[in-house]
């Protein structure tokens, strides 16, 4: 689930692939901006099935983030 889970960051983020990896930090990627983040936690919950509420989503800084939000 976490290769899923980088793999859709790099897609929707538009990154080349190998460009993610589990302890990369958001403000490392210029893509990921704020509108790369909601773009992201949309991205996961329609196509992963994964829940991020508002107050988690303001919480992730990085990948470890997601998966430790989306306990995985």
């Amino acid at each position: 689930m976490r290769e899923k889970v980088i793999l859709l960051i790099e897609e929707i983020l538009e990154l080349e692939p190998g460009t993610i990896k589990e302890d990369t930090v958001a403000a490392d990627i210029a893509e990921w901006d704020s509108l790369g983040q909601i773009m992201v936690i949309g991205a996961l919950e329609e196509k992963l099935g994964l829940s991020i509420s508002l107050e988690q989503a303001l919480q992730i800084k990085s990948v470890k983030d997601i998966f430790t939000l989306a306990d995985i």
